[in-house]
């Protein structure tokens, strides 16, 4: 499997980083601004691989967001992009109240998006988004946790 150890940026200054591994894009948001750029480039990735992109937003301590953007933000990138994404996890890579405000806010978004045509789940930890969107795409859970630790390592290491 091809691995993209580095960030393709989907736009200056969007505060998005977007790791990538074949059908498997790992998304870092830094705030609630990128979604579009988001979109563009799954649609962009998707026709390029000829398959729909699985993708796991990663949602690290520090990252800056408007609930109601965020609802938004996601509604429209689940909606207007469906034809492009397989499915879509939500993770939480946080601890303590970190952890609890994004999971109370992740859980605002999942009702309202509920209906979308991709499936979507929010997930406290990593490793349980990546196994559910491993078998969302019938690929090895290994294979998807072993992208989704090295993107973490070098998130780390940054």
């Amino acid at each position: 499997m091809s691995v993209h150890p580095t960030p393709t940026a989907t736009h200056v200054g969007d505060n998005v980083r977007v790791f990538c591994q074949d059908r498997v894009a790992v998304v870092v948001p830094e705030s609630d601004a990128g979604f579009a750029e988001t979109g563009r480039y799954a649609a962009t990735r998707a026709a390029e691989i000829g398959a729909p992109l699985a993708m796991l937003a990663l949602i690290r301590p520090g990252v800056r967001g408007d609930p109601l953007r965020v609802r938004k933000g996601t509604h429209d990138l689940l909606t207007e992009h469906a034809d492009c994404l397989s499915a879509v996890a939500m993770a939480i890579d946080g601890r303590g109240f970190f952890a609890s405000a994004f999971m109370s806010m992740a859980s605002g978004v999942f009702l309202h998006v509920r209906h979308a045509p991709v499936p979507m789940q929010v997930f406290n930890q990593p490793e349980d988004a990546a196994t559910w969107l491993a078998k969302s795409i019938d690929v090895p859970p290994e294979t998807v946790l072993a992208f989704v630790a090295t993107v973490r390592a070098q998130l780390e290491a940054a």
